[in-house]
């Protein structure tokens, strides 16, 4: 059976997949642009959108994630029949009059455009590059030109337009993301609540679930520089896409600290990194605690980074504020795996110490393996 190529949220050329030879017989017999492939859409897409990762990510092991890349030699054909004066018109390399009449050659055009008719009767018009045609007698004084074209160079670049949120719905991003977003669900069940009260109408004491308002959660980022390149540069590229799904407050640290309330725009990902720099401090980090988590009742606190901590002993103008009122239901400590020691074995990231230290212990998690994936 014939089935269109898509993929859900990115807009592509109209492309069919061919599972055997009579889907392809057909197809060319239709004139339908299709490769002939028989592995399954999900494994089409990975083909697709592999080159886009790696652009994307180039930090990122691909190849732990998604497994060995090979390489991809299926083309896309499609099969024309038009009449001999069209195709001189059209290849005017090609002297029609020094060819026999049994003709079948194959040239490379280079860049052409393909005009095709869609689903709707539409036509479409696709420039197309690096392909060849094949050339032959159809009967009838038409000619059949068969083009195969490289699957890349037919689809395109679809970086330009593939976000991370496709990506993560394709269950193409590494499985610590997955894991991540599994963890929020459980907020939405416990926070239900069962309430009693006197129903005037029934003269009655009835009760009722109410659904509570879902928690907020915070996020804590250090980008610092003993945090190994590929992983803080991975991590500023996915944190937007992270808090907009966890609906998370954002705390950036590094030479600089910054707090950026949930629904805030946040800056472009090089423009983090200008911000930024590579150090560490502590007193803009406490100004954010006591100013901006202080009193807040959190589900959960993600946060990403290693052993580096403010110091909060300290009498130089950056003491640890007082966190009288702040709940955190759960803390998951996302360590990178380095300068780990005796005293952290379990893997505390520095800049989440604050959640052990309030009146209300949270449930903790401890997670080294997460940045395996990312080159170090």
């Amino acid at each position: 059976m014939l089935q269109r190529v898509t993929i859900g949220g990115i807009e592509l050329p109209r492309l069919y997949m061919a599972e055997n030879r009579a889907d392809a017989e057909l197809a060319m017999s239709k004139g339908i642009p299709f490769i002939r492939w028989s592995q399954g859409k999900d494994e089409l897409i990975r083909v697709l959108l592999r080159p886009v990762l790696e652009k994307m990510f180039p930090d990122i092991k691909w190849a732990s994630v998604l497994g060995p890349r090979r390489r991809f030699r299926t083309k896309v054909e499609i099969v024309e029949t038009k009449p001999e004066h069209d195709l001189d018109v059209r290849l005017d390399q090609v002297h029609m009059d020094d060819m026999p009449d049994d003709m079948d050659e194959t040239i490379d055009l280079g860049i052409y455009e393909s005009h095709d008719m869609d689903d709707d009767g539409t036509i479409v018009e696709t420039a197309i590059a690096g392909g060849s045609e094949r050339l032959f007698c159809g009967g009838g004084g038409e000619m059949v030109v068969t083009h195969k074209l490289d699957l890349q160079n037919y689809v395109g670049d679809l970086s330009s337009y593939v976000d991370v949120e496709v990506l993560q719905r394709l269950r193409l991003m590494p499985a610590f993301i997955g894991d991540i977003l599994d963890c929020i669900r459980t907020n939405v069940g416990s926070g239900l609540q069962w309430r009693e009260g006197y129903n005037k109408r029934l003269g009655l004491t009835v009760g009722r679930f109410d659904a509570a308002r879902q928690l907020p959660n915070l996020i804590i980022l250090d980008v610092s520089g003993s945090i190994p390149r590929g992983i803080s540069a991975t991590m500023i590229a996915l944190i937007d896409t992270l808090r907009t799904q966890l609906s998370a407050d954002l705390i950036i640290t590094s030479t600089h600290s910054r707090f950026y309330p949930m629904g805030s725009e946040l800056p472009e990902p090089q423009r983090i990194r200008d911000m930024f720099g590579f150090g560490n401090e502590a007193k803009e980090f406490f100004g954010i605690l006591g100013r901006e988590v202080r009193g807040r009742h959190y589900g959960h606190v993600f946060s990403f980074g290693d052993n580096d901590t403010p110091d909060y002993f300290t009498d130089f103008g950056c003491r640890q504020p007082s966190l009288e009122g702040t709940v955190v239901e759960h803390v998951h400590h996302y360590h990178t795996g380095m300068w780990l020691g005796p005293d952290n074995r379990q893997g505390k990231t520095g800049y989440a110490k604050w959640c052990h230290m309030l009146a209300r212990k949270p449930l903790e998690d401890y997670d080294q393996t997460w940045c395996k994936v990312i080159r170090s």
